[in-house]
């Protein structure tokens, strides 16, 4: 049985409304003979939820190639998570660098 609402009789319906995808934004990290694997490590767990075993991979990655993508988001969040990320970095006193760019 469909009931039928007086107040939506006025409401126009927009069907041909499309909605585009967020462009997403790859956060990389840098390799440096300095930063500590457990700290980088730690990084991907807390900020970016990485299980351990996944932590460990990406950072093995990154040492050896010299660079990696560790976590993919639209503009804003990976935007947030970089501020968050640099601050940790700071504070700890290491040189890690981090960027994003478009993943195109």
């Amino acid at each position: 049985m469909i009931k039928k609402f007086k107040y939506l009789e006025n409401v126009i319906l927009k069907n041909n409304l499309e909605l585009e995808k967020p462009k997403l934004y790859h956060i990389i990290f840098y390799n440096d003979p300095i930063t500590t694997t457990s700290f980088v490590i730690e990084i991907l767990k807390t900020v970016y939820k990485k299980t351990e075993y996944d932590a460990e991979e990406i950072t093995n990655f990154i040492h050896f190639i010299g660079e990696g993508i560790v976590a993919t988001y639209p503009y804003e969040i990976a935007e947030q998570k970089i501020i968050e990320t640099k601050k940790i970095i700071k504070s700890k006193g290491y040189p890690l660098k981090i960027n994003f760019k478009p993943s195109y």
